[in-house]
Order: structure tokens, then sequence, then C-alpha cells
């Protein structure tokens, strides 16, 4: 897939326009994530984000374009390995002040992810 259908994909996301086009993912969202703030271990319902991957029940898939706007929002596409074909997941996350929330702002419900320690 060309650079800049990922990129309109991360756009579409909900980043807004004055996003910046990075190599990675931002420090501050990389770690592993729970939905479940008392269970961290890896399972379904977490997340691992890295630099350069993202794992998700337990398939770890190549990010494929991060835009950030500022600190606390970023946009991530990434290709996710599965039974079927290779999946395009995209996510526009924001981080809460304290970094210890990552609220998932794809959706028109968001889903709040707990950083595990």
């Amino acid at each position: 897939m060309s650079a800049s259908i990922l990129l309109s994909l991360v756009l579409a996301t909900g980043v807004p326009s004055s996003a910046e086009r990075l190599d990675f993912v931002p420090r501050q969202f990389q770690g592993t994530w729970s939905v479940d703030r008392k269970r961290c271990e890896p399972s379904a319902a977490s997340m691992v984000i890295r630099a350069r991957s993202v794992v998700l029940g337990g398939q770890e898939g190549r990010v494929r374009a991060v835009v950030a706007h500022g600190r606390f929002d970023v946009a991530i596409v990434a290709e996710i390995p599965g039974q079927s074909p290779t999946r395009l997941w995209a996510r526009s996350f924001a981080l809460a002040r304290e970094e210890t929330r990552l609220i998932d702002t794809t959706q028109s419900h968001p889903q709040i992810w707990f950083k595990c320690r």
C-alpha cells in the first residue's frame, strides 16, 4: 500500500490537520496497555505498542504510518497478520496528561486503555 494512501487513512481517523508524520510511535505512547487496569498480563484485553510495531491478541504487526499532533494525540496504522490475509489496523489515540490512560478516539464510544507498570 502506498504511503499516500496510508497517510490518508491516518488523517481520516480524526487527528487534526496540523499533524506531523513520524517514522515511529512516540515514546509516551509505547508500552503495554490493558482495558482492565488490574490485569496487565498479555491477553486479548491487552495491547503492546512499540516504536515500529503493535501487538494485539498475540499477533505482532508492523507500523506503517504514524501521525502526531502535539504530545498527546497520535494516529497509528499497522498491518496485523491473522488467519485471513493481513489486515490494516488504524487507530487514533489521545493520551491523558498524566500519561497513564490512552483513549482510543477512533469510534464514537471511546475505549480507555490503562498503562501497565
